[in-house]
C-alpha cells in the first residue's frame, strides 16, 4: 500500500514539474518578446540584438512540456467513461474559447485607442491566446489518444507510439519558420493525414455506447469541433488583423504559431479523427435502438434462465416474463394465467389491464376455439375476427397466445395484447416463444427444486423420528437375573410404529409388552409414542393384564384417529411364583417352548385391538390367561411384520416357519434366536424389503 502511495504521489509531481516548466518557459518568452516588442515599436525602431531562435525555443519548450503534462494528465483518467471524457474535454474547449472571444471582444471595444496600439499588451494577449490555443489541442489530441486505443490491440499500440513520436518530431521544425505552402509543411502535413486517416477507423468506442450516450456524444463532439475550427481560423486567418503585433506596415512574426507546424500536425490529427467519429455515430445511431433492443431481449433470456439463482419465485419469474415481453414486441399489455392438475384456474399475473377488461377478452377467448388450443395463436385484427366479435367494444387490436408447458404438459397460457392493428410479426411470436419456453424451464426448475427441498426437509423430519422412535424403544431390557430377554426391530420405512417395552413390578415381577399400531410411517410412530407413555402411566398401577387392556383402551380412544388401532399383547412374568399372567388384544400369538415337553406351542388368546371398539363393551372382549413356565423355557413374542411378509412369488411367510425356528434354536441365546429368525426371513424374502414394520422379543427362562 505504502509504495503504491509512493508511486500516485510521484506520478502527481511529474505532472505538477511538466506543467511548471511551461509556465516558466512561456514567461520567460512573454518577457524576450516583450523587449523586443518595444524596441521595435520605438521611433525610430531599435534592434534588442535578442536571436529570434531563443524565442522559438522557448515556444518548442512550452509546446513540450504542455504536451507531455497532458500526455500524463488525460492518460491517469483510466475510471472514466466515454461520455465524461467528451464532457470535460467539451468544458475546456468551452472555457478557452470564451477566454479567448474575450480578449478578441476586449480590442474590438478600445479600437482606435491609444491602447489598442500598446505593444506589451496587445504581445501579452497574443501571448495568452498560444496558450489557450495550445491547450485545447493538446488535450483534444490525448482524448483522441484514449477513443483510438479504446480495447487496443498490440499493433494499434504500436502505431499509435509511432504516431506519437511523429508528432513530437514536429517540435524540431519549429526553427524552421515554414509557411503553409512549402513543400516540408506540405510533406509532414500528408505523413500527419495519412496516420490520422489510418488511425480514424479504430472508432470501437462508439460499438460500446447506448443509445442515449451516442445522443450526447454527437452535441460534445460537433462543439468540439467548432471551438477547434474557431481557434484553427484565428490563427492562420485573422493572424495579420486581431492578435498579432502591429505597427504601422511592420509586423513581428517571431512566435507566429500559424508558421509551426506542430500545431498545423496537431489541428490536423484533430479534424480528422473527431470528423471521422462523428460520423461513425451519426451512421451508428439509427441502428442502436435495434442492437439495444436485442442486447436486452438477451439480458432478459439471462434473467429469465438465473431466476434461480437469484432465488426468485413462480410470481417473481412470471413478473419477469411479462415485463421482458412487453419491452421485447412493444405491447400494450400482458397477463399469465395458471392452472392446476384439474384445470381449474390457479394463478392470474396481469401487467398493465383493468380486472373488468382482462375477464371480458379471457371470457371470450375461452368461448373460442383457441381456448382447447395447444399451439400459438395470434390475431392481427381482433375487430374482424369472426371468433372474437365480442371483443369489438375493446381497445385492444392484436392478440397473441402462447401455451406454457412443464414436463410435456399445458399448465398455463401467455397473453399479450397490442392496441393497434397487425401488432405481431413473426419475428414478436418468435422472441415471445423463446421468452415463454425460458420462463417454463425456470417453472419447471424452480418446482423440482422446492420437491427436492421438500423431500430434504421430510427426511431430515424421518431422521428426528427415528431417533425419537429409538429413544422410545429401551436400549436394554431389564432382568433380575432369573431370565435373559433380548428384542430386535426393524421399521419398513425411517419409522415405524411397533413397540416393546419391559417394566420391574414389586415382589420379583416384570411387565413384558409388545404391539403393533395399524399403518406406517410417521403418523404409526406417533401412535407408538402415544402407547409408550400409556404403559408407562399404567404399569406403575400393578394392573392385571386385563384391566391393563381396558384402561389402555380407554386412554387410546380419547387420543387414537378413528381409522388407527394397536394390537398389543402384555404379560406379567412373577419370576418368584414362576407363573406368567397375559392377555392379547388382537396381536399375534406368542410362541412357548415347553422345556419339559420338548414342545413348542402358540398361546392363544383371543382379544380385540385397542381403539376398534372404544366404549365400555370393550371389556367383554378381553380375557386373562395364566401358565406356569420352567427353567429352559422360551417365550417368543413377534408382530405381524414376520408373518405376512412375502417373498418374489408372493408367497407369505407365516406361522409354521417361526415356531420351526424356535424348534431348532431353544437351546441357544436370545441373541442367537432373533438371528436366526431374522436371517431365515430374509432369505426367504429374498433380500426384498419389509413392506411392515417387524419386531423380535425373546425371553428364555
Amino acid at each position: 500500500m505504502k509504495k503504491e502511495k509512493k508511486k500516485k504521489i510521484d506520478y502527481k509531481n511529474i505532472t505538477k514539474t511538466w506543467l511548471l516548466a511551461a509556465t516558466i518557459a512561456w514567461l520567460l518568452m512573454l518577457a524576450l518578446s516583450s523587449v523586443i516588442a518595444l524596441g521595435l515599436s520605438a521611433d525610430p525602431p531599435t534592434d534588442t540584438d535578442i536571436p529570434g531562435y531563443i524565442i522559438t525555443a522557448l515556444l518548442t519548450l512550452f509546446f513540450l512540456f504542455i504536451f507531455l503534462y497532458y500526455r500524463l494528465s488525460v492518460g491517469s483518467l483510466e475510471g472514466v467513461n466515454i461520455i465524461e471524457l467528451l464532457l470535460n474535454l467539451f468544458v475546456t474547449g468551452l472555457l478557452t474559447i470564451i477566454a479567448s472571444s474575450s480578449l478578441i471582444f476586449f480590442l474590438w471595444l478600445i479600437k482606435g485607442s491609444a491602447l489598442a496600439e500598446n505593444p506589451l499588451l496587445l504581445n501579452l494577449f497574443y501571448h495568452i491566446h498560444i496558450v489557450l490555443v495550445t491547450i485545447f489541442v493538446t488535450k483534444t489530441f490525448f482524448v483522441w489518444k484514449r477513443l483510438v486505443l479504446y480495447q487496443k490491440t498490440k499493433v494499434l499500440a504500436i502505431t499509435w507510439q509511432i504516431f506519437e513520436w511523429i508528432i513530437a518530431a514536429t517540435l524540431i521544425l519549429n526553427f524552421l519558420n515554414l509557411n503553409i505552402s512549402d513543400a516540408v509543411f506540405l510533406i509532414v502535413c500528408m505523413i500527419i493525414v495519412f496516420y490520422g486517416l489510418l488511425l480514424s477507423v479504430n472508432a470501437k468506442w462508439v460499438a460500446y455506447l447506448n443509445f442515449n450516450q451516442k445522443l450526447k456524444s454527437i452535441p460534445l463532439i460537433l462543439f468540439i469541433l467548432i471551438f477547434g475550427a474557431a481557434f484553427f481560423y484565428s490563427i492562420f486567418y485573422q493572424s495579420d488583423q486581431t492578435l498579432h503585433l502591429i505597427k504601422g506596415d511592420f509586423v513581428y512574426a517571431g512566435v507566429d504559431i500559424s508558421r509551426k507546424i506542430f500545431i498545423g500536425a496537431v489541428f490536423t490529427f484533430f479534424f480528422i479523427y473527431g470528423i471521422s467519429s462523428l460520423l461513425v455515430v451519426l451512421f451508428n445511431l439509427p441502428t442502436s435502438s435495434v442492437f439495444e433492443q436485442k442486447f436486452e431481449e438477451a439480458l432478459n433470456f439471462q434473467r429469465l434462465g438465473q431466476s434461480i439463482q437469484l432465488g426468485k419465485d413462480e410470481k417473481q419469474v412470471y413478473d419477469l416474463l411479462l415485463e421482458s415481453s412487453i419491452k421485447a414486441v412493444a405491447a400494450d399489455t400482458a397477463w399469465v394465467e395458471t392452472t392446476n392438475d384439474d384445470y381449474e384456474t390457479e394463478t392470474i399475473v396481469e401487467k398493465n389491464i383493468l380486472l373488468a377488461d382482462m375477464y371480458n377478452i379471457k371470457n371470450i377467448i375461452e368461448q373460442s376455439y383457441i381456448s382447447s388450443n395447444y399451439q400459438p395463436y395470434c390475431s392481427n385484427n381482433l375487430k374482424k375476427n369472426k371468433y372474437y366479435k365480442g371483443i369489438t367494444k375493446s381497445k385492444y387490436n392484436s392478440l397473441l397466445i402462447i401455451p406454457i408447458y412443464t414436463h410435456n404438459q399445458r399448465f398455463g397460457t401467455f397473453v399479450l395484447l397490442k392496441k393497434v392493428k397487425g401488432g405481431f410479426d413473426n419475428n414478436m411470436i418468435n422472441i415471445t416463444k423463446t421468452y415463454v419456453s425460458q420462463a417454463s424451464v425456470s417453472i419447471e426448475n424452480l418446482r423440482l427444486i422446492s420437491e427436492a427441498i421438500a423431500n430434504e426437509r421430510y427426511k431430515e423430519e424421518l431422521k428426528i423420528a427415528d431417533k425419537v422412535q429409538k429413544s422410545l424403544l429401551p436400549d436394554r431390557l431389564i432382568s433380575n437375573g432369573k431370565f435373559e430377554i433380548k428384542a430386535f426391530s426393524q421399521a419398513a420405512s425411517e419409522v415405524g410404529g411397533d413397540f416393546y417395552d419391559i417394566y420391574s413390578l414389586p415382589k420379583n415381577r416384570f411387565t413384558v409388552v409388545i404391539g403393533d399400531v395399524s399403518g406406517k410411517g410417521t403418523s404409526a410412530a406417533f401412535n407408538m409414542a402415544q402407547m409408550k407413555g400409556i404403559f408407562q402411566s399404567l404399569a406403575q398401577l400393578d394392573l392385571l393384564p386385563d384391566k391393563f387392556m381396558i384402561y389402555a383402551n380407554n386412554a387410546l380412544s380419547r387420543c387414537l384417529e378413528k381409522s388407527s388401532f394397536i394390537t398389543l399383547s402384555f404379560f406379567i412374568i412373577d419370576t418368584g411364583k414362576q407363573t406368567i399372567n397375559f392377555a392379547s388384544a388382537g396381536h399375534c400369538p406368542a410362541l412357548h417352548y415347553d422345556s419339559v415337553k420338548k414342545e413348542t406351542n402358540f398361546l392363544q388368546n383371543q382379544g380385540l385391538g385397542l381403539g376398534i371398539l372404544r366404549n365400555k363393551k370393550y371389556a367383554e372382549h378381553i380375557n386373562n390367561e395364566q401358565f406356569s413356565y420352567k427353567v429352559g423355557d422360551v417365550l417368543l413374542l413377534y408382530t405381524d411384520g414376520i408373518t405376512e411378509a412375502k417373498n418374489t412369488k408372493n408367497e407369505e411367510y407365516g406361522y409354521e416357519r417361526i415356531k420351526d425356528i424356535l424348534d431348532q434354536s431353544h437351546d441357544l441365546s436370545c441373541d442367537q434366536i432373533i438371528k436366526n429368525l431374522s436371517t431365515d426371513l430374509y432369505n426367504f424374502s429374498e433380500d426384498k424389503h419389509p413392506e411392515d414394520d417387524f419386531s423380535i422379543l425373546v425371553t428364555k427362562f
